[in-house]
């Protein structure tokens, strides 16, 4: 603490459209370390607890508050005299990190208290701030391994962010443990950064991305009016297990259907499956709001590599986000090789509109029009279904050794909420990709009998 005390400076981080977008999101992963050689000295409590704090000091804007200016937008405020703590804490379980691992990780074996914030940022109950982390290590029985339960508001990154915050807190965990100086990473939080990384060149984007930002209406002026604490309580009340062995094979038969020379990536084939499940999502997600007919399937697209600004360490959320959007019925009609095809092929489509070009255009929309926090979430609500794809197998998963190896498994917290798909990868050596959905026992059951569906997944829980 001593350390993060005297390095941390004040300062004020602006925040981007997608950044605040998001505001109302926690992002929660749960990962899970065995203890497998039963060693005495297993992540010890006092070198992780050190270590996080050192790691703060890499990520200054987790210890800022989340605030809403006069013009109704958000920004992060650090003040070295008032830092706004992450939460922080060790338990003791009593359950044995064995039977968690036999039963394939199921939630229910999980300990009743790992959860210690909900989906949606809610303020402390001591502070009455939001934090913009959450960390909750829980010791299991008989020190048979340990889970660490991770949450970060989404205002401040993404996916990818919250594993680079992971794998540097495991690094200088070792060079605790071992003596031996970490590596000194940087990391760039300036919103401005993508700027500078944009093409000269403009190319327009489709009116369903621009109408989704730009779009107004009274519900949206009336979330962007709202407190950050009181957009998120709002928000949270509006609001399978796939081979990757038989990717080759679906690819080779859905490529029959789709025009020739069109390439199928596995996201792709992914989308398209959380798409046309026979009638199990459109029957479950985003009813309430629901004005057009339509189901709208929207896709972030990572704009880090598109513009060849991996070199800098972004932290934030870099995005370029497509849409497309069916009759409603179309999502209860049978799975077959031609309506996976059809789909898979659209979702191709409008993934290959990310270009450098485009994504420059959108951020000037974004820059220049008048745009409010609140549109992006009352345009999607102006759907009858909409199901959004969060595509995590790329992050950085399975490299937080913090001395005694990587995690056995790594997941997200269950109750994300309808609406969201997400996949995950499985622990290496296996390439399976992991489906993580909520949907309702009946919708369930509904998956579970669809033939096409169960031919590519296994349940697991």
């Amino acid at each position: 603490m001593d350390f993060l005390l005297a390095n941390i400076e004040s300062k004020t981080y602006a925040l981007s459209v997608p950044d605040e977008s998001f505001s109302y999101v926690n992002i929660r992963h749960v990962n899970f370390y065995a203890n497998t050689d039963a060693a005495c000295s297993f992540m010890p409590s006092d070198k992780l607890e050190a270590a996080f704090y050192k790691t703060l000091t890499q990520f200054p804007l987790l210890v800022g508050d989340l605030t809403q200016r006069s013009d109704r937008h958000l920004e992060i405020v650090v003040n070295k005299d008032d830092l706004n703590m992450p939460g922080y804490r060790e338990s003791q379980s009593e359950v044995d990190f064995r039977d968690i691992k036999s039963a394939q990780y199921n939630q229910k074996t999980w300990p009743s208290d790992l959860e210690t914030v909900g989906k949606v940022p809610c303020p402390d109950a001591n502070s009455a701030r939001i934090k913009l982390a959450d960390i909750h290590v829980v010791r299991m029985k008989n020190n048979t391994g340990l889970i660490i339960s991770t949450a970060f508001v989404h205002a401040t990154t993404d996916g990818y962010g919250c594993f680079e915050f992971l794998n540097r807190w495991a690094e200088e965990t070792r060079a605790l443990i071992t003596g031996e100086p970490a590596r000194h990473w940087v990391f760039c939080f300036d919103r401005s950064a993508i700027r500078s990384h944009l093409p000269a060149e403009r190319a327009p984007i489709s009116d369903m991305t621009r109408n989704t930002y730009t779009d107004k209406s009274w519900f949206a002026d009336f979330l962007t009016w709202l407190s950050p604490i009181s957009r998120g309580k709002l928000m949270s009340y509006l609001a399978g297990h796939g081979s990757y062995g038989r990717m080759p094979e679906l690819r080779y038969h859905l490529l029959e259907h789709v025009p020739y020379g069109t390439r199928i990536s596995d996201n792709d084939l992914l989308s398209a499956s959380s798409d046309g499940e026979p009638g199990w999502l459109a029957r479950t997600i985003s009813r309430a709001m629901g004005i057009r007919n339509e189901h709208c399937l929207g896709i972030p697209c990572d704009i880090r590599h598109r513009l060849d600004m991996t070199d800098i360490n972004y932290i934030g959320n870099p995005m370029y986000h497509v849409y497309f959007s069916k009759p409603i019925d179309y999502a209860g009609t049978p799975t077959t090789p031609t309506s996976l095809g059809d789909i898979a092929a659209m979702v191709r489509k409008i993934v290959s509109e990310a270009t450098p070009p485009r994504i420059g255009t959108l951020y000037d929309v974004l820059e220049t029009e008048d745009i409010s926090l609140g549109n992006f979430s009352a345009n999607l609500m102006s759907f009858k279904m909409v199901t959004g794809i969060s595509n995590q197998i790329r992050f950085k998963f399975y490299e937080a050794d913090f001395g005694s190896g990587v995690q056995s498994f790594a997941t997200v917290m269950p109750d994300f909420g309808e609406g969201t798909v997400i996949f995950l990868p499985s622990p290496p050596p296996s390439r399976d990709i992991l489906v993580n959905l909520t949907v309702s026992p009946q919708v369930k059951e509904c998956i579970l009998k669809d033939r096409f569906w169960m031919q590519l997944a296994e349940f697991v829980y």
